[in-house]
């Protein structure tokens, strides 16, 4: 993988009718391009930085894929819930029987699980959802 290298804006490249303008520039994107460098390096990660939270609920559907028990999960997320995106569904021992969906209504910072589709009728499963805010 490419590392991310930046170079910094350099007065002296530029015409003298233009050096002051790009100075205030360069006061500006130059500390911005070590700001991202020192990120990379450091590992900026997608968790840390964007607006979901990875979730996992164990559920039983019955045969409308509506969950035997009522679920409501509370998140961390401070901003509002956009939706939930499902990402894996494992169990004990049954395999997903379909593509993998789910009905979630926000309210706050919880959501309650509505629907949940893509798996086998009265079979417990663990279902890892993103949240997205």
């Amino acid at each position: 993988m490419a590392k991310l290298s930046t170079k910094k804006i350099n007065i002296a490249d530029y015409s003298k009718d233009n050096q002051a303008d790009v100075a205030k520039l360069a006061r500006s994107l130059n500390p911005l391009m070590d700001d991202l460098e020192r990120l990379f390096r450091g590992g900026i990660s997608v968790d840390d930085n964007l607006p979901f939270q990875y979730i996992t609920f164990t559920v039983e559907v019955d045969g409308s894929n509506d969950p035997k028990t009522s679920i409501k999960i509370t998140t961390s997320l401070t901003t509002t819930i956009k939706g939930c995106i499902p990402i894996n569904a494992n169990s004990d021992s049954n395999f997903p029987n379909g593509a993998l969906g789910v009905v979630c209504i926000p309210n706050g910072n919880q959501i309650e699980i509505k629907k949940v589709f893509g798996i086998p009728a009265n079979t417990k499963f663990n279902v890892t959802i993103m949240v997205v805010s």
